[in-house]
């Protein structure tokens, strides 16, 4: 189930690394209940027939002898089965090492951009709730000096509802814990260097394990110049920053399943080489024999960037937005949002060289499913303002393909 809701490229270094999917089924804590069911029964029979050697001729039962955990009747076996199965599943993820993420980033140190936003916010209180003892956290915050990227921090990350649990586990000392592992700098993705301070940028790079790029303008409809340089210069920048760093061990880079544009069925998983669009790969199986442009990342910043200095103030906003619609249509994306983060996965594909790299593609991301707090999103946003408007009567209807899938998941799929 998670492996058909979230998509996932892995580009790494030789030698390959892969990875195999963690079953969501539970059958692992399955198991784990019928051996301990096996175990208590044997227990059970044992007692049982101690009882009889001692009673001499009296019979009793093993049924009579048993707890009230096997003297009830199929129902509720099975609903107490299920308890079970969710208690030990929990137990397991504490006490197993699964596939090594927690291992992994122990003691690590990290650097992510985006933190203030849903998606990064919700991964830093998974890693600090989970990885207590994990390094620092550097947080590339936009902001004018190192007070004010504090200040955020508190008010955007630390005090929100999303860090409760974190704020019941450490009590007292939450901001102390807090503190001591988040740390701002002041930053900017569409900036040289990432607009770091060049003595704050060293230390980084001397202790960083960890990138994890999440910034990214969302907006489908951006002037195309401003989306291009956030989604696809942006990790450009960061990634030339990432090769200064001595001890780096990851390079993750959040996309979008939807890179896949225009594609229909069921598309296999790759990742984009310069060059490649959806339009280009259509006509290809179209009709081989004819020709088709190849997609110009370059070309298409500068001429983003010539095309918004041209325009008049007054209409250049309207002008590159439809710009950006246009040229993304052209190549066989949607929207200019899909089409920039496109190309941001071609650019970190040809400038990679040594540095390990993940491009992760989540689809629609929506609420908590059950940790830290059930159901929790930030503000209205993703389905459901569409839910709400519908639920209020605000929309009364609206035009949907009936065999038309609407792919979404969890921020958190609980035991993924």
């Amino acid at each position: 189930m998670l492996s058909s809701l979230v998509h996932i490229v892995t580009i790494v270094p030789p030698p390959m690394v892969t990875l195999k999917h963690i079953s969501s089924n539970g059958i692992g804590s399955r198991c784990c209940m019928e051996n301990f069911l096996e175990k208590k029964k044997e227990n059970l029979k044992l007692c049982s027939t101690n009882k009889k050697m001692k009673s001499g001729n009296v019979k009793v039962s093993v049924r009579e002898q048993v707890s009230p955990l096997f003297n009830v009747d199929n129902k509720e076996v099975a609903t107490l089965n299920g308890k079970l199965q969710e208690q030990l599943r929990e137990r397991e993820m504490v006490l197993t090492d699964g596939i090594g993420i927690v291992r992994f980033i122990k003691g690590k140190v990290f650097l992510i951009t985006g933190a203030t936003g849903f998606l990064a916010k919700v991964l830093i209180e998974k890693i600090l709730r989970t990885v207590p003892d994990v390094g620092k956290i550097y947080l590339l915050i936009k902001a004018k000096d190192k007070d004010a990227a504090l200040q955020r921090i508190q008010t955007e990350i630390i005090n929100t509802e999303l860090f409760k649990r974190l704020r019941q586990t450490h009590g007292k000392s939450h901001q102390k814990f807090l503190l001591s592992k988040l740390v701002p700098v002041v930053g900017n993705l569409c900036e040289s260097n990432l607009g770091m301070d060049m003595g704050i940028a060293d230390k980084i790079a001397n202790e960083v394990d960890i990138i994890i790029n999440s910034g990214c303008n969302t907006t489908f409809d951006e002037r195309f110049d401003v989306s291009l340089n956030t989604n696809t210069l942006g990790p450009c920048r960061f990634l030339s920053f990432a090769k200064t760093c001595r001890k780096l061990k990851l390079f993750l880079h959040v996309s979008t399943a939807y890179v896949n544009g225009e594609r229909q069925g069921i598309a296999l998983e790759k990742p984009f080489y310069k060059g490649d669009s959806i339009a280009r790969e259509k006509a290809a199986s179209e009709n081989p024999m004819t020709p088709f442009p190849l997609l110009d990342v370059e070309g298409e910043v500068k001429m983003a960037f010539d095309a918004s200095k041209a325009f008049q103030d007054n209409i250049v906003a309207k002008e590159m937005k439809e710009y950006g619609q246009q040229r993304a249509r052209s190549y066989g994306w949607q929207d200019t949002y899909v089409f920039t983060k496109a190309m941001g996965e071609m650019m970190i594909d040809s400038q990679r060289e040594e540095i390990p790299v993940v491009i992760i593609r989540p689809s629609v991301i929506e609420s908590t499913y059950s940790e830290p707090i059930p159901g929790w999103i930030e503000g209205i946003r993703m389905l459901d303002p569409l839910l709400v408007s519908y639920a209020k009567g605000q929309l009364t209807g609206f035009p949907i393909d009936a065999k038309g899938i609407i792919d979404t998941v969890s921020i958190f799929l609980r035991h993924a």
